[in-house]
């Protein structure tokens, strides 16, 4: 019988596994939107955002000592917005990636209601991110809406699609304005 699946604060001893998961994850998930070389260039611009741990803002899901997904959170200004990713003020969701043999079991959807209480309980009534292509059927799933379509360059000018979303954490809030 498999161990429960926990939902912790990511810690610095998790880096070498947050490591792992995104270039498994990326490799897995993401290469039928994008291409091999854009994913190894991808990998190789650092996707942990060890910012999000300092700041205990960055979760993994666990099962036993074996880390299978992460998600999180800031208000700080993305990696990505100095390569071109507009970025609206506020909650940005952060970093959710889950392990490809754990893929399309509801665990992408348990980490995102986990960060969007996170954010909930800090006093966020609105957030935003930046989806991969990869991700855009789960966000909009989850409730959120579409906003302009983006192409971040990479370091070497290689393309990567991606597309602004925005949700309403409460009810009650006039949508965030996201594009341009």
């Amino acid at each position: 019988m498999n161990a429960p699946i926990a939902i912790r604060t990511a810690t610095p001893a998790d880096v070498g596994a947050l490591r792992a998961l995104h270039a498994a994850s990326l490799r897995r998930l993401a290469t039928p939107f994008y291409g091999a070389p854009v994913v190894e260039a991808f990998i190789a611009t650092g996707t942990v955002p060890e910012e999000l741990i300092a700041d205990g803002t960055l979760f993994v899901a666990t099962q036993g000592d074996t880390l299978l997904g992460c998600a999180g959170w800031t208000t700080r200004l993305p990696g990505y917005a100095a390569l071109g990713g507009k970025v609206a003020p506020g909650a940005t969701v952060r970093s959710v990636y889950v392990h490809p043999g754990h893929a399309r079991q509801g665990l992408g959807r348990r980490l995102m209601d986990w960060v969007e209480g996170e954010m909930l309980c800090a006093g966020h009534r609105q957030a935003t991110l930046l989806a991969m292509l990869s991700g855009v059927p789960l966000y909009r799933r989850l409730g959120w809406h579409d906003g302009e379509a983006v192409t971040v360059r990479l370091p070497g000018g290689l393309p990567v699609g991606a597309l602004h979303m925005a949700k309403i954490l409460a009810a009650g809030q006039a949508p965030l304005a996201i594009a341009a």
